[in-house]
């Protein structure tokens, strides 16, 4: 069951990330690093005013959908409505960048950011109800659409003299134009806002803001470093260090929410059928699931940074990718870890304030650690600030998660993966200064024999499974 959901999930988001890779290699060839930083700026904002605003719908229809599955056209005219009165708070939105954001003081720039704030959400919505009806097909359809034409638009605006507004209007168009053909089924005929139910957006608020303000404090985290280098230093370094950071990241993350997308529900449905006894069995299978596709890949990207940064980065861009990837690669192991595994102790229980605190410690330690370091060191004072915020929340949730269900994690799987990942770590050290064909002989030696070492561990019962599907062949 979960290797199917797996697979499936992973099909869905591994083409539209390749595209999204390449984005990445693409613009940083084609724009400066000043103007790269304007984008990465003006993106970082629209994105947490989308999550700001609009991510406790999202929220409330992942956790709520199941339980009114009956009444289905009811309840999303109400998710519908929520998603209306959420826009509101945007209009006071682009004054109050204006005012703070100085990379961002031109009134086009400001609309073209909250126009996409809305898009993205729109889009995430549309997104999100495929995956409660349990299509994750349709899911790929749209982030493979939306990526297609936010590069292809993005691209061609660069082009024609369209600087930073280019990738901002792709993502746009890219975002509405997916969520108009492929979600528009599944909204026909529940888009009448005034049938929903007012009585339950209480409901929904109160589930969903806590949760809201954890993922924009964590955002704070992940994403002011660009404000701030923008700030103290210059849009330039602002560009250079999102480009490397933004690859490393998206990399990682995309690989833990593959598994986060599968094994997410059936964590909530085994509790529900079992309470925390069920959750836990769950929860001890994700664990080294997570570690399992995450730690090879921070190994990769952080030993082998000269190497992949020659081929996915331009040249402008390179050093400072080179020199943060170690450092980010760790961070963002540390925050899927922490964000898809441990603090499903809260969600599950319902105690989703602890995370707020948790997240708003990390946030102000961040912050203040920016200030401090990044005059001192660079944008490497950046990576710094951000593997400790990082540090300090991971251990923050597993020390408050256990009052509510003790989540397993260090099990005999999640020890097999440490052995492997020391291993491939060591096959890596070897090819770290190789180049051409040996560089990739050695790459592609190190990722083999990773497998068959988890193979040969029985990770999971993965060798007991092949031995018992060979059998069956043979029988047949």
């Amino acid at each position: 069951m979960i290797a199917k959901q797996i697979f499936q999930y992973f099909l869905s988001k591994a083409v539209p990330g390749i595209i999204n890779f390449s984005a990445i290699a693409i613009y940083t060839r084609i724009l400066s690093p000043h103007d790269y930083g304007v984008y990465s700026i003006a993106l970082i904002t629209s994105t947490f005013l989308a999550l700001v605003c609009f991510q406790w719908v999202q929220l409330s229809l992942l956790r709520f959908y199941a339980e009114n599955i009956h009444q289905e056209d009811k309840f999303l005219r109400t998710i519908f409505y929520c998603f209306v009165i959420s826009a509101l708070p945007l209009i006071v939105a682009a004054p109050v960048i204006y005012v703070f954001l100085p990379s961002l003081k031109s009134w086009p720039v400001l609309a073209l950011v909250v126009a996409l704030a809305v898009a993205q959400a729109w889009f995430d919505l549309a997104a999100e109800i495929a995956r409660v009806k349990l299509e994750p097909l349709r899911y790929g359809a749209m982030a493979f659409t939306r990526s297609m034409l936010s590069l292809g638009v993005g691209v061609a605006m660069v082009m024609t003299g369209g600087v930073y507004y280019g990738p901002l209007t792709g993502l746009a168009l890219g975002s509405c134009a997916a969520a108009l053909i492929f979600g528009m089924q599944s909204m026909r005929g529940k888009m009448n806002i005034h049938a929903g139910s007012r009585l339950d957006v209480a409901s929904y608020l109160h589930y969903g803001l806590p949760l809201t303000l954890t993922f924009a404090l964590a955002m704070v985290i992940a994403g002011t470093d660009r404000l701030m280098i923008g700030s103290l230093l210059s849009e330039s370094d602002a560009g250079s260090y999102s480009a490397g950071f933004d690859f490393i990241w998206q990399l990682i993350t995309l690989a833990m929410v593959v598994i986060n997308l599968a094994v997410y529900p059936l964590t909530l449905n085994a509790y529900a059928k079992q309470g925390d006894a069920g959750a836990q069995i769950q929860l001890a299978r994700n664990g080294p699931l997570l570690l399992a596709v995450s730690l090879p890949l921070a190994c990769a990207l952080g030993m082998l940074a000269p190497q992949w940064s020659e081929l996915v980065l331009g040249s402008a861009f390179r050093d400072v990718g080179r020199a943060i990837a170690p450092w980010i690669a760790a961070a963002a192991v540390l925050a899927g870890i922490r964000a898809y595994h441990f603090d499903l102790a809260f969600q599950i229980k319902a105690r989703t304030k602890y995370q707020v605190v948790i997240v708003a410690i990390a946030a102000i330690v961040n912050i203040a650690l920016n200030y401090w370091w990044i005059p001192i060191f660079g944008v490497m004072g950046s990576a710094y600030a951000t593997v400790m915020a990082y540090v300090i929340t991971l251990g923050l949730s597993m020390y408050l998660g256990r009052k509510f269900i003790r989540i397993p994690f260090l099990n005999k799987d999640a020890i097999k993966i440490l052995f492997a990942a020391l291993c491939f770590s060591a096959i890596l050290w070897g090819a770290k200064n190789t180049s051409g064909y040996v560089f990739w002989i050695s790459a592609i030696s190190g990722g083999l024999s990773y497998i068959l070492i988890l193979l040969g561990v029985n990770f999971m019962d993965s060798r007991d499974y092949l031995q018992r599907r060979f059998m069956n062949a043979r029988e047949v």
